[in-house]
């Protein structure tokens, strides 16, 4: 499977007991919003969870690896595993392990089978699985820099430092696509046309797709929101008929509006927010991201799961999670792109300790809810 085009949904269980199955089905109906579904068997699935400490563990683990070598597999154990080519989730479970074990899988670099040649040794063979582990992890790591950018985390007290976290959405091609995501989704029929680039771009909103000329494509539109814009573009809202006019002369390529909104945004912001954004006010969560079919940058489901719970700031989303500040950026500013996430200008960042004041987790009333079946 090609991770960047699609996403792991599908999950099969190996060894996991009933009741935590139940939690699993809870867990992912609930804060994933069903951004992944249970399947019978790992035929079916896009990756697996396993438990390690099932009966017969070690067999079963042998057996699976052998039938699936490069299934994206997440490990369950109350005991620390290191197993090559897996993530590994300590128990006892908690709802924001899960997530982070699956957000990680999702940017976890596919292992590409070698098939075996006999005239090389076995030395030979296994330096050439390494060598495709190694070009995996340098792919993987190249696509996270192009989403998320490089930028070290920053002292909020440091002047200097804010100021290169910012950038300004209406200076390039993102703040004139927000602008005409946001008209097409006041449409009821139509489409709005992007005038003033080199071959024509259709949003209908009601559709959720774009229509890009074939004179387009991803590498062409993420250059172009690399670097302000020098040309002033035009939103003219159009008819079905005026589409079909269109589309006779240009031969269009349909793509998925909320998704290739939310890949420009991301490639503009590279680990920055929108000026303006108040690193001290809270970030409330309006809706869950459709991550079945968008990029889901490193350790997205994680924050997304903590702005479910409990609006925090960004900075305090960084600081609790214990990530780099650059994947909440980047993070913040898709999801704002889309209108899923707000800042809450009323209510400042109390610097709190998060624990003392969070409710009972997800996970607990879960659990709670199980046990008083």
């Amino acid at each position: 499977m090609n991770q960047q085009n699609a996403q792991l949904s599908h999950i099969a269980t190996i060894g996991v007991d009933k009741q935590t199955i139940k939690v699993l089905e809870l867990v992912f109906q609930v804060p994933a919003k069903g951004a992944y579904t249970l399947v019978a068997t790992p035929q079916q699935a896009d990756a697996v969870i396993f438990d390690f400490d099932c009966f017969n563990a070690e067999t079963q683990w042998k057996t699976y690896r052998e039938n699936h070598p490069t299934l994206p597999t997440l490990i369950l154990s109350l005991q620390i595993k290191e197993v090559s080519g897996t993530v590994f989730v300590q128990k006892p479970l908690q709802i924001e392990r899960i997530l982070k074990g699956l957000a990680t899988l999702q940017v976890f670099p596919e292992i590409e089978v070698v098939k075996s040649d006999p005239a090389k040794t076995e030395s030979q063979r296994i330096h050439d699985v390494k060598l495709a582990q190694e070009l995996a992890i340098e792919e993987k790591e190249k696509a996270i820099h192009e989403y998320c950018g490089y930028l070290e985390d920053i002292d909020p007290k440091n002047h200097d430092q804010v100021e290169k976290i910012y950038y300004e959405p209406n200076k390039y091609l993102q703040g004139f696509f927000e602008k005409a995501y946001q008209m097409s989704q006041e449409q009821t029929s139509g489409g709005i046309w992007v005038e003033g680039l080199s071959e024509p771009i259709i949003f209908q909103g009601e559709e959720n797709v774009l229509e890009c000329a074939v004179g387009w494509n991803e590498q062409k539109l993420r250059t172009m929101t690399l670097m302000p814009l020098t040309k002033k573009l035009q939103l003219t809202a159009i008819d079905a008929k005026e589409i079909k006019q269109l589309e006779s002369k240009y031969t269009f390529a349909k793509l998925p509006l909320d998704n290739s909104l939310w890949k420009v945004a991301l490639w503009t912001a590279r680990g920055r927010i929108p000026r303006g954004t108040n690193l001290h006010h809270r970030v409330v969560l309006a809706e869950w991201p459709n991550f079945t079919h968008l990029i889901v940058t490193p350790h997205a489901l994680q924050i997304t799961a903590l702005w479910s719970a409990r609006p925090c700031s960004l900075l305090e989303t960084a600081q609790h999670l214990h990530i780099q500040q650059r994947y909440v950026f980047s993070l913040f500013s898709a999801t704002t792109a889309l209108r899923l996430t707000t800042i809450d200008r009323n209510n400042h960042d109390s610097n709190t300790d998060f624990s003392k004041h969070a409710k009972r987790t997800l996970l607990q009333r879960i659990l709670a809810r199980l046990h008083s079946e």
